[in-house]
């Protein structure tokens, strides 16, 4: 058992003791809220969390009351305790309130469903006996109508469980993208020379290699993710222009704020007589274009790491340093022998561009969204990362002038969209189970 923790009892009963190490009103659930169905029958989906479900099945209560109240809610707990001992299999996927059932997660599927039948209930208090945390990855249940709106949880009680914050990951994730900005370029200043020589000669190669872990990343990870997200209670067309707009934007925000740098530099060149000893008309572009690009995959980690799996996270990680390792020693090269930064100066500026992937992380993470404003970052977010796979780096890929810089550009780009697409074998959708829920409405599955 995944859950051997803390102990979460029989299958299909639930002893006084099984929740001993909880503190809370009942023994037999950890978790208990009041809604307000308005006549219409209520979804409960059930999600993966970190790959797995908390056990094969989870009992759950549902009981009718005259009002919402914290006192109402524990009233309603002592019946849903007497129920828990007398709880069966449900028998199809509609539970009636005044009932406790077992239900069995589906293990073939991301995301298990079931409904409760609400007619004629002003006020419903639901029961649940694991804690939202270990099967939606949040502190509530999700739950919908069966208009698709979302029920707001009036009154709720929770057992003390254990923690799923993940702000260490967030801060250790961003951060490690941060590393190759200041680590690998202090590993390469020895070797400064050596370093622009095979930059000179591989610059080609690198940027395909570039290429594909990007555009793996926000085609097969990214992309899809926002498209299910933003589909959260909208229909097919309205979830396709946001998706798209979204998309479009990131990818048009990213031009702009090149253009931006290019203007910006050009002005300053234009208004300067004298030779100057650093030409920030070539060092602006890349430190403020940087800049951006990091920030963006701050806000898509923090994201990631605030609604998806951890391993769904790691990966972005993992195709943030894929592709930053390479883009910031060519920046750095940039820096030094193009804009004439001095070393230090390069070194200090490269690491504070990074940073602000631990700011845009922390942002994303922190700030409390919804599921469309989440899926509309990560559509902008894939955006930023097809203008770098394709707009920024792209271009090199296709000059050539030898088949065999053909065959070495081609197969650079392989192996870097196969290296992030492995990741996919063991990949499991964010926590959006309620877009999952109407995504498809209307189809024939």
């Amino acid at each position: 058992d995944d859950h051997s923790d803390h102990d979460h009892g029989d299958e299909t009963t639930v002893d006084e003791d099984d929740h001993s190490d909880h503190d809370h009103a009942h023994d037999s659930f950890e978790w208990s809220g009041i809604v307000q169905p308005a006549g219409q029958h209520v979804v409960l989906a059930a999600s993966l969390v970190d790959g797995t479900y908390p056990s094969a099945e989870m009992i759950v209560a549902a009981l009718t009351v005259s009002d919402v109240s914290h006192a109402a809610l524990d009233a309603a707990g002592e019946e849903a305790a007497t129920l828990w001992e007398a709880a069966e299999h449900l028998d199809g996927s509609m539970m009636q309130p005044g009932h406790a059932y077992v239900l069995d997660f589906n293990q073939n599927s991301w995301v298990s469903t079931w409904k409760i039948n609400a007619s004629g209930a002003s006020a419903l208090a639901i029961f649940t006996q694991y804690h939202p945390t270990e099967f939606t990855a949040t502190d509530v249940p999700h739950l919908k109508l069966a208009n698709g709106a979302e029920v707001e949880i009036l009154e709720a009680e929770t057992a003390s469980t254990e923690s799923t914050d993940r702000w260490g990951s967030v801060i250790l994730g961003s951060f490690i993208t941060c590393l190759p900005t200041l680590i690998g370029i202090l590993a390469i200043i020895p070797k400064l020379e050596q370093v622009k020589a095979f930059v000179d000669a591989y610059q080609g190669i690198i940027s395909s290699f570039c290429s594909g872990v990007l555009l793996s990343a926000a085609t097969l990870f990214v992309l899809p993710e926002a498209l299910l997200t933003i589909g959260t209670d909208r229909d097919e067309v309205e979830q396709a222009w946001m998706w798209g707009a979204g998309v479009m934007g990131g990818w048009l925000m990213a031009v702009a704020v090149a253009q931006a740098c290019n203007v910006i530099a050009a002005g300053m060149v234009r208004n300067t007589d004298e030779k100057p000893e650093t030409f920030w008309g070539v060092a602006l572009p890349v430190t403020l274009g940087d800049m951006f690009h990091n920030f963006a995959d701050g806000l898509v980690i923090g994201f990631a790491f605030k609604s998806c799996s951890t391993s769904f996270a790691w990966t972005l990680v993992g195709a943030s340093v894929g592709h930053e390792v390479p883009q910031e020693i060519a920046d750095f090269v940039v820096l030094i022998h193009k804009a004439h930064v001095k070393i230090p100066h390069a070194v200090a500026i490269n690491f504070l561009t990074g940073l602000t992937s631990v700011l845009g992380a922390v942002l994303a993470y922190g700030v409390d969204v919804d599921d469309h404003l989440r899926g509309a970052f990560l559509a902008i977010g894939g955006g930023v990362y097809i203008y770098v796979a394709l707009t920024e780096v792209g271009p090199e890929i296709r000059e050539v002038t030898t088949a065999a810089d053909m065959v070495k550009r081609l197969g650079a780009f392989a192996v870097g969209a196969v290296a992030i697409g492995l990741a996919l074998l063991n990949h499991e959708h964010c926590d959006v189970p309620g877009g999952a829920l109407d995504a498809h409405a209307g189809h024939d599955h």
